[in-house]
C-alpha cells in the first residue's frame, strides 16, 4: 500500500500502510517534505500492524522538521504498536491517540 496524504488547510494527514518500515522511507519523505508550511501533522496508524526501527527514525525526522514539534500527532495507534512506542519513550515526544 502506498502512503496517502491529504492536505486540509494547515493540517497534513498521512495514512500509513500495514507495514511501516524502511521500504516506505521514500514515500514518507516525499509526503512530509512537500509540506513545509503545515501547521499540524496527523500520522494515522489505523492500518499499521508492524513497525521497524527505521520507521521510528522517520517519525523523529518528521518531528524535527515540523515547524512546531508539538504539532505532530500519532492517531489510531493500536495496542501492539503503542507498546513499541512506549518502549522507546515516544509518548514523551509525541501526542499519541490510541484506538479505544
Amino acid at each position: 500500500m502506498d502512503c496517502r496524504v491529504i492536505k486540509d488547510g494547515g493540517t497534513v494527514y498521512v495514512m500509513l500502510p500495514n507495514v511501516f518500515s524502511f521500504d516506505f522511507r521514500d514515500e514518507f519523505r516525499a509526503a512530509i517534505t512537500g509540506n513545509p508550511t503545515a501547521v499540524k501533522y496527523e500520522v494515522d496508524f489505523q492500518k499499521v500492524e508492524r513497525i521497524d526501527s527505521a520507521a521510528l527514525g522517520m517519525l523523529l525526522m518528521l518531528r524535527e522538521g515540523a515547524r512546531d514539534q508539538s504539532s505532530v500527532v500519532l492517531t489510531n495507534v493500536g495496542p501492539n504498536i503503542y507498546k513499541m512506542l512506549q518502549l522507546v519513550n515516544f509518548q514523551k515526544l509525541f501526542k499519541i491517540q490510541t484506538i479505544a
